[in-house]
């Protein structure tokens, strides 16, 4: 059996089909890339799980957002996530 890894990542891609999930993870390499260039980056790790599992965690997580936000104020995501109002409907807020 592999060891278990401990990894910080800022990145992540998931896919998914009919028989379960992958959720890829990745870091942002280094300094930023020039203006227009994509922003490189490593590659972490990726785990696959069942989809059950993949919706468990989802259910979890928003969980814990919501008792972190409701002790400590709301977690601010940055100006230039992908699309910031597509996060904001997954957690079930409205965007500001």
């Amino acid at each position: 059996m592999k060891e278990p890894f401990d990894e910080f990542a800022d990145q992540f891609t998931i896919v998914g089909g009919p028989y379960g999930v992958a959720l890829s993870f990745r870091r942002s390499a280094g300094q930023p890339p020039a203006l227009g260039t994509v922003v490189p980056s490593l590659d972490v790790g990726t785990v696959r799980l069942s989809r059950e599992l993949a919706k468990r965690i989802a259910q979890v997580m928003t969980q814990w957002v919501e008792m972190v936000e409701h002790q400590g104020g709301v977690i601010k995501l940055p100006e230039k996530s992908n699309d910031p109002s597509t996060l904001d409907d997954l957690w079930g807020k409205q965007t500001q």
